[in-house]
């Protein structure tokens, strides 16, 4: 009765979304205040708390998934339910069409959004740090964690389907289904399923939230230095806002909004993919990412793996951006025009942000139109933060090598450290 009264509610509330009249399902309204409050919270922490909090919440969520997967190996008659998977005898053509477009856009999606950005919080340590093994270990565990979440999936799924007889899925979203009635499947201790499964949900979208506001927030004040004094009103302004921004999507309005987003979400990712690689490898060059890799990490790249990143990887992107093309084209007759205008909104106006400070640092820098522009399409120098590491990355480049925006970089940092 628990889980089938809560289905029935989004069920109502997923059904509202075609009608004109707005509703708020005040639950996960309540809920989305209290989660932008404990990101709030850990954003106000320093920032080894912060690593210390992810990691925390990282090896939770590796523990309640393998008590899912363990659970889930231990359901009667599991071997068949899988062999049914395999099943391609009901399977039509245009099935296995769609499946063969999906197949290098999902594989995309396995390595995770971003799975290098508890990276970021590299930048704060010392570069003794074995970042290269970490990455490695983090593109095998997000691919594992992937496969796991599928696997449990697949499975409850199917058990969900038999002890459900009658029990009729919504066709449009059949995720809110899942996320509901899923702990049903462990019998007697559901409601305590509930939890353990929303709670891996919950804490796994505060790190990964958390991860990305630290990440952009450290970009923008070592970029824009003088704002540094306004740390916490920019941190919880930015956090407010999204805050107020999200509980549109606690309405049955909204609801049906949010899940066009997903049909952006890995196609937008992997054009941002495509723009660091052209940025790094292209415009700052292989040299001086080699220059600067041998630094941090003592290591050195072969020169076939620099040329794989740099020209294979860019046309594997190509082919996924092609395929997610098709795949966002085809899907957007599910939604209305209004949903697929909002979603084309939220995807693509940002990237208008690129022009725009193109155009702002034009206006700031001195000289004519093309000295200006030929000054910012040049490379500027990395220099590590630290002054100690700045001076022996000074050291190892030598005069001969540094660069006038290294100098400026240089000055600038010794008079903000001075103050």
């Amino acid at each position: 009765f628990f889980y089938c009264s809560h289905h029935l509610k989004i069920q109502t509330l997923i059904g509202d979304s075609s009608e004109d009249s707005f509703k708020i399902y005040w639950p996960v309204f309540l809920c989305a205040l209290a989660v932008w409050g404990l990101i709030a919270l850990v954003m106000s922490r320093e920032v080894h708390l912060i690593g210390k909090i992810n990691r925390f919440i990282s090896i939770s969520l590796m523990i309640t998934l393998l008590v899912f997967v363990v659970k889930a190996l231990t359901i009667d008659n599991l071997f068949n339910m899988i062999a049914t998977i395999f099943d391609f005898t009901h399977v039509r053509a245009s099935d296995v069409g769609l499946s063969l477009a999906l197949a290098p856009f999902i594989c995309f999606q396995t390595f995770g959004r971003g799975w290098g950005t508890p990276l970021v919080m590299a930048s704060f340590n010392d570069f003794r740090s074995n970042v290269h093994h970490l990455s490695i270990f983090a593109v095998i565990g997000s691919i594992l964690f992937s496969l796991a979440c599928t696997f449990v999936t697949i499975v409850f799924y199917g058990v969900l389907k038999t002890k459900t007889t009658g029990f009729r899925f919504q066709a449009m979203h059949p995720q809110t289904s899942l996320y509901v009635v899923f702990p049903s499947v462990f019998g007697n201790d559901s409601r305590f399923w509930l939890l353990l499964f929303f709670f891996m949900i919950t804490s796994s979208e505060i790190s990964s939230i958390t991860l990305q506001l630290k990440g952009l927030l450290t970009s923008f004040f070592d970029e824009f230095e003088e704002y540094r004094h306004r740390k916490t009103e920019i941190t919880f302004g930015l956090i407010g806002f999204f805050a107020f921004s999200s509980l549109f999507y606690c309405s049955n309005i909204g609801f049906s909004f949010f899940h066009n987003l997903n049909y952006f979400q890995v196609f937008s990712q992997a054009l941002i993919f495509l723009i660091l690689l052209i940025i790094v490898l292209w415009i700052y060059g292989p040299s001086r990412f080699q220059r600067d890799i041998h630094f941090m990490l003592r290591i050195s790249f072969p020169r076939l793996l620099i040329i794989l990143i740099q020209i294979v990887t860019p046309l594997l992107i190509l082919v996924i951006l092609f395929f997610g093309f098709l795949f966002v084209y085809h899907s957007s007759h599910i939604y209305s025009q209004y949903e697929q205008i909002f979603g084309l909104m939220l995807k693509y106006i940002p990237w208008l942000i690129l022009p725009a400070y193109m155009i702002f640092r034009l206006a700031n820098h001195i000289g004519s139109i093309r000295e200006r522009f030929d000054k910012l399409t040049k490379p500027c120098d990395w220099y590590p933060v630290d002054i100690e590491e700045r001076q022996k990355y000074e050291a190892s480049l030598g005069d001969s090598d540094m660069s006038h925006q290294l100098t400026e970089c240089t000055i600038l940092a010794d008079e903000y450290e001075n103050e």
